[in-house]
């Protein structure tokens, strides 16, 4: 009987009569290649240095995991599980093309059968998919019918401790909270390291038309420089707004003092300039800031570019080392930063199963359902089940795409003891402002209901913006990895001049404070540039303070429950008003006090509290009236009264708002600008 064993046995007997180490590969990659076809799966998948039943693989036998296993130690006993062979046995292979628009969800991993035509049929009881035609329809239904029929799926769908009648358990006798957060006082569950920005990405320069951009000819400096920069979306969206034939200088500071933050923000940018496909680096760099698996294809490509590029040669540690013919990155790194570098390029530390245990474990995990269900509560029914298939498979992609090729455990997101470095309240879809969001998936052919497939459309149209930047503009970008109270001390004298400086939420007294922050980034502000600024946000001055928070107020919390339902007399039943239990009406509405809440007054004592305007004074600035590069909360206009709410003239802006943002509506934005 032909079996693997004796496959594999026979290849050892050739393996005795070749001599070189390409005559071996070569014979590898051949049966390799007869296995693909015995399994109708890649040859690639060998080499992802673990098992490969990976839960995004729907079907495998659990067989494979023993045969993969054998595989990689049949190329270990012939020296051949090195980087050189691995890319030589994929060159060849054939994996699903970038994802430019979204095609027919009508597709079988197992049959090798994947239709590409564009979907425009939207599936009338989800709309989450979208087919070519009928037939595509049909054939897919047997698939597509657990997810459209799933339970949440209904509208009359309700939380486990509403069904119950029981007390949820994040109610300890406080305020609930919005959907997304942990209570003040409750735990937070998972790793706790934030690795995708919580609020929406901003862009340094503010509304098209602004000062610092009327030149297209003038040099700028920007400086990202918080406790922590956090992820890129930021300067991303600041470069991607200026002028497309902008010819100034660019320079630009990323500060971030945690090793594992940086080194995932030194490995986007690298790839998004080195490698020569722009559309397939910014897909590969898309997963790598926000998915759990890889797609292994991809990820050689960018092995192979950086294996051969001069910042590798340099151990991330050179200086002006080009990224495109004219930009440059510097990096001014610690030991615990290079390590993490090289621990996120190994994919073979995390076995796929490692991974979708510690993703389960923190998103799934089933002593935080009604942490989950409070979330959902407020979604739409298509909503709640694309967001609990981006909570089960760690894929940030659209909801019918194809994922077969996802087998590499993405070693960022995995502490090297296998658990998740996020939160459970981690989400890709915070850093980005919803309507933006939605905006692009149309463009792209998806649905509203398919939202983590309109945030994949959107991220990748930034990256790719970002990456064709990149080689146009000239951008000189130096990172460090310092304490943001310390590090101008180690900036040389050609970055000690900025016209934007963002210092992320550090002002918080949790952290720096106002007083430090002012002290230490002030001087560096450029003075002979009108308009030059820092931007601060204020994002946990209201957990304690008195009158922050409509919601942990007594007496406030009645008022605007009131003042709310007026305006939106449908959000709450009457019997609503008289159950012992909390519903998922109530977590919707108390979930929104914030928006309609006006936290100026109270913003202002607190300002006035820790000393802003003695320490602004001090370095010779002042806080603005009126913002002029982002809105003094979110949900307002730039420019805005500091007293202003924002709008929620319809229930879709409302929904977009309180339930899809992740925002909870009590954060302050300030701008520090020169004292004239």
């Amino acid at each position: 009987m032909d079996t693997f064993e004796k496959r594999l046995k026979d290849l050892e007997k050739t393996f005795l009569n070749l001599q070189t180490k390409d005559e071996k590969v070569s014979a590898l990659s051949a049966f390799l290649a007869n296995e693909d076809k015995a399994s109708g799966l890649p040859s690639i998948q060998y080499l992802s240095g673990c098992p490969n039943d990976s839960p995004s693989i729907p079907g495998l036998l659990n067989s494979r995991a023993k045969q993969d296993e054998a595989i990689q130690t049949f190329m270990k006993n012939h020296d051949l599980f090195d980087f050189d062979t691995s890319t030589s046995l994929i060159k060849d292979t054939k994996v699903s093309p970038t994802i430019q628009r979204l095609s027919c969800a009508f597709h079988d991993t197992q049959a090798g059968t994947f239709c590409s035509r564009t979907g425009t049929l939207s599936c009338a009881g989800c709309r989450l998919v979208r087919y070519c035609s009928k037939e595509c329809q049909k054939q897919h239904w047997k698939r597509h019918k657990r997810d459209c029929k799933n339970v949440m799926n209904n509208k009359s769908w309700k939380p486990q401790w509403e069904v119950q009648r029981r007390k949820p358990s994040f109610i300890d006798g406080g305020p609930i909270t919005y959907p997304q957060a942990p209570m003040s006082g409750q735990e937070t569950f998972g790793g706790g390291v934030i690795l995708w920005g919580n609020m929406p990405a901003i862009n340094l320069f503010g509304a098209p038309g602004s000062p610092a951009i009327a030149s297209e000819t003038r040099n700028l400096s920007l400086a990202f420089a918080g406790k922590s920069s956090g992820d890129l979306r930021n300067l991303i969206k600041t470069v991607n707004s200026l002028p497309k034939d902008y010819s100034g200088q660019l320079a630009i500071l990323l500060n971030d003092r945690n090793p594992l933050v940086t080194s995932r923000n030194a490995l986007i940018l690298t790839f998004l300039g080195i490698m020569d496909n722009m559309d397939e680096a910014a897909e590969y760099v898309l997963h790598l800031w926000y998915s759990i698996f890889l797609p292994m294809k991809h990820a050689f490509h960018a092995q192979i570019a950086l294996g051969r590029h001069e910042v590798l040669k340099q151990g991330f540690r050179g200086q002006n080392v080009p990224l495109t013919q004219s930009s440059t990155l510097s990096t001014s790194f610690s030991l615990a930063t290079i390590e993490c570098i090289i621990a996120n390029m190994s994919f073979n530390r995390v076995n796929p199963w490692t991974a979708n245990n510690a993703l389960n474990a923190v998103m799934n995990g089933p002593e935080r359902i009604d942490y989950r269900e409070r979330f959902y509560a407020g979604l739409k029914p298509s909503h709640r089940v694309a967001m609990e298939q981006w909570r089960r498979f760690g894929l940030l992609l659209p909801f019918s795409a194809a994922n077969a090729d996802f087998n590499i455990a993405n070693p960022s997101l995995i502490t090297p003891g296998g658990q998740l470095w996020m939160n459970d309240c981690a989400s890709p879809l915070e850093g980005w402002e919803v309507p933006d969001v939605l905006r692009s998936g149309q463009s792209h052919g998806t649905t509203e209901e398919d939202i983590m497939g309109c945030l994949f459309f959107h991220v990748k149209d930034q990256l790719v913006e970002f990456a064709k930047r990149l080689r146009k503009f000239h951008m000189s970008i130096t990172m460090y990895d310092q304490d943001a109270a310390t590090l101008p001390e180690s900036l040389p004298s050609s970055l000690r001049l900025f016209d934007r400086i963002e210092v992320s939420n550090v002002m918080d007294k949790q952290y720096l404070g106002i007083d430090k922050v002012l002290a230490t980034w002030g001087p560096l502000l450029n003075r002979n540039r009108a308009g030059s600024a820092i931007i601060s946000s204020f994002i946990n001055w209201a957990s304690n303070y008195p009158k922050a928070r409509a919601a942990n107020d007594d007496s406030l919390a009645a008022v605007y429950s009131r003042k709310l339902l007026k305006l939106k007399p449908n959000f709450l039943n009457p019997m609503d008003t008289m159950s012992e239990i909390i519903t998922a009406r109530h977590v919707a509405v108390l979930s929104g006090l914030e928006l309609i809440y006006d936290n100026s007054v109270a913003f202002k004592k607190y300002l006035v509290h820790e000393g802003a305007e003695v320490a602004a004074r001090k370095v010779g600035l002042r806080m603005r009236v009126k913002n002029e590069i982002v809105p003094p909360r979110w949900g307002v206009k730039i420019g805005s009264e500091w007293t202003a709410t924002p709008p929620i003239s319809t229930d879709e802006d409302w929904y977009n708002k309180v339930h899809l943002s992740g925002l909870n509506y009590s954060e302050r934005l300030v701008e520090w600008v020169v004292q004239h």
